[in-house]
């Protein structure tokens, strides 16, 4: 469901991160699998998802699913470190320092997704959440001043600034709003599992790898 860029770029041209993950997976099974990327919206995919046999899930974070235990569904180690920014404009700039620091604000984010530790705030109307499409419509909304801050993966964000030459038309606040590995979620099939269990230490040392993010500014 992470459907903007870097992960999916061009669909047509199976350009992207996920584009590139699946095809790796697919090359080290040796013939045993093929993973194909299906795009889905956050809140197509918490449709969808109860009612999948077989499914593999990039780039997740457990807590993000209901799942810190790990006992819903099958997971991998983390293979890449990460972590969600709140970003605001450099003319009202705003310094996160815990949810609280957020009372009062509008925040912007992508449709569906999950804000870990904020959630209670938005129930209560402490916070006014402002659900958008995708990353960019975030980052548009927030360069407009339509609302006061935005929350995204930083990675996302320093990629579409890079992309659309817009360096310093953004304020970060210096401290994140999370930390978190990103791993692969799997249901339905624990030879699958293990198959990609084995994989995650080379995604974490392989070069191969390294140079596939690097391409992608990661």
């Amino acid at each position: 469901y992470h459907i903007g860029e870097p992960f999916i770029v061009k669909p047509k041209e199976r350009l992207g991160l996920t584009y590139e993950l699946a095809d790796l997976l697919s090359k080290y099974s040796e013939g045993r699998y093929r993973f194909e990327v299906t795009p889905l919206t956050r809140l197509e995919l918490n449709e969808r998802l109860p009612k999948a046999s077989k499914v593999v899930i990039p780039w997740v974070n457990p807590a993000w699913f209901n799942d810190s235990n790990q006992t819903k569904y099958l997971w991998t180690k983390g293979y890449y470190e990460d972590s969600n920014s709140i970003i605001s404009s450099p003319k009202n700039p705003i310094e996160y320092t815990g949810p609280n620091s957020l009372k009062g604000l509008r925040i912007a984010g992508t449709e569906g997704t999950k804000w870990v530790g904020l959630e209670p705030l938005i129930e209560d109307g402490s916070i006014e959440r402002v659900n958008t499409k995708n990353y960019w419509e975030t980052m548009r909304m927030v360069f407009v001043q339509k609302v006061d801050a935005g929350l995204l993966p930083t990675p996302i964000a320093k990629y579409l600034l890079a992309k659309r030459k817009l360096a310093g038309r953004i304020h970060f606040s210096s401290e994140p709003h999370s930390r978190f590995q990103r791993h692969l979620l799997t249901k339905g099939d624990t030879e699958l599992h293990a198959y990609l269990k084995s994989q995650i230490s080379y995604l974490n040392d392989s070069k191969e790898w390294k140079s596939i993010m690097t391409r992608y500014g990661q």
